[in-house]
């Protein structure tokens, strides 16, 4: 596993390819935002079984509760997926 060493912003129709083996993430400081995502079929897999359905619309989402990020983990694991924590 590598450290993704790129840093910055990206604008409408910017296109930024991470290897599937990079650490990597994202930060969204607009009051909007928009993320189109072309996975391997692994990412793909992960993402149709850990997604759920959102009542109304995605800006009115709650953060996911303690038992559903324990969920998500938990699938995470069996995809072999990591999820590392930044402070904020």
């Amino acid at each position: 596993m590598a450290l993704l060493a790129w840093s910055g912003t990206v604008a409408i129709g910017d296109f930024i390819s991470v290897p599937s083996d990079e650490i990597h993430g994202f930060r969204n400081t607009t009051a909007q935002a928009r993320l189109l995502v072309t996975a391997t079929e692994g990412l793909a897999v992960f993402c149709e079984e850990v997604g759920l359905p959102l009542p109304g619309t995605p800006a009115s989402a709650e953060p996911p509760s303690a038992e559903e990020n324990e969920r998500m983990l938990a699938i995470s694991r069996k995809h072999d997926i990591r999820f590392l924590r930044q402070e904020m």
